[in-house]
């Protein structure tokens, strides 16, 4: 249910008004309604029946797998900058708020969001 029910959309930058293909859910990720809430929560249980499968690939003749809850996580990071809206994935990961790649991802956060050393740009 929940890979078939992903479909492409067009989402346009608000900075640079370049648009991109992502794909999302054919629902509100931010339910209003309780019909809402229960289709949300029906990707979420659909979502975690995936999770324990991996993608498998040959890198230099040598199988290489990595879990689909991993490959999720990065394109649902990439994609969406990892914030709530109306088509992000972001809340399907409720249940998986403490999975390893996503506690990596909030520790480095919150250590560039400390850090001195942020990006600069020099005037040319």
């Amino acid at each position: 249910m929940f890979i078939r029910d992903l479909t492409p959309d067009i989402l346009t930058s608000y900075i640079t008004r370049n648009e991109s293909i992502i794909y999302t859910l054919p629902i509100n990720m931010i339910p209003k309604t309780d019909n809402e809430s229960i289709l949300l929560d029906n990707y979420r249980e659909a979502f975690s029946k995936i999770t324990s499968y991996s993608y498998k690939y040959n890198a230099d003749n040598n199988i290489q797998s990595i879990p689909l809850l991993d490959l999720f996580t990065y394109y649902t990071m990439i994609s969406f900058r990892w914030r709530n809206g109306e088509n992000s994935l972001v809340p399907i990961f409720a249940r998986f708020a403490n999975s390893d790649k996503l506690t990596s991802y909030r520790n480095y956060i919150v250590t560039l969001d400390r850090s001195t050393n942020t990006l600069t740009y020099d005037k040319v």
